[in-house]
């Protein structure tokens, strides 16, 4: 692994466990093992830090959403894999979405970071919404209203099952918060 991605590895790890203002360039720096001024000459400052993080989450997931619908598998199943992303960003319940922290701290954030934020939060909606749209094509969801209104509330109720389960340290408060969205999904394969 290069210096660069090890920094935001270790940049995006402790943007989701302690927030954006919760690390330093000094402490990334130690970590990677490099002095701190040749943070500077990877990254010129730490808001140029948390763009190339979000640029790299957010592409990742764009992929993601690729790499799925190239799969062309229900709309309940778009769904179901989702929540299982979101999930899986718990960890162990000590971290949490990325945008999500962002959402929080954007008044410290550069503009530019913060539009990067709402287009991604968009993106999701999107997307969600055209699995909404998919599920009531193949039956795949039950009880679908307007896919961009199921796809919003979808996604709120995802980041507020995020942050309840970030807050208790406890991935169970997701499971629970989803459990009714997920009665609703028709999986009819992998």
């Amino acid at each position: 692994m290069n210096t660069r991605t090890a920094i935001l590895d270790l940049a995006e790890d402790a943007a989701r466990q302690q927030g954006s203002n919760g690390f330093s360039i000094g402490r990334l720096a130690k970590s990677v093992g490099i002095q701190k001024a040749s943070m500077f000459h990877h990254f010129p400052s730490k808001p140029d830090l948390l763009d190339a993080v979000f640029e790299r989450y957010s592409q990742e997931i764009y992929l993601w959403f690729d790499d799925l619908d190239k799969k062309q598998v229900t709309g309940g199943e778009r769904v179901s894999r989702y929540l299982d992303l979101t999930r899986d960003i718990l960890q162990d319940g000590d971290s949490i979405c990325l945008s999500i922290v962002l959402c929080v701290e954007q008044e410290s954030l550069q503009d530019e970071l913060v539009d990067e934020v709402r287009i991604f939060q968009k993106r999701n909606v999107k997307w969600l919404a055209q699995s909404f749209k998919a599920g009531l094509r193949d039956n795949s969801i039950k009880n679908v209203g307007s896919p961009k209104a199921e796809a919003a509330a979808c996604l709120s109720l995802i980041d507020g099952a995020l942050v309840s389960a970030r807050l208790h340290n406890d991935v169970t408060h997701y499971d629970n918060a989803v459990k009714l969205l997920r009665s609703r999904l028709r999986r009819t394969g992998k």
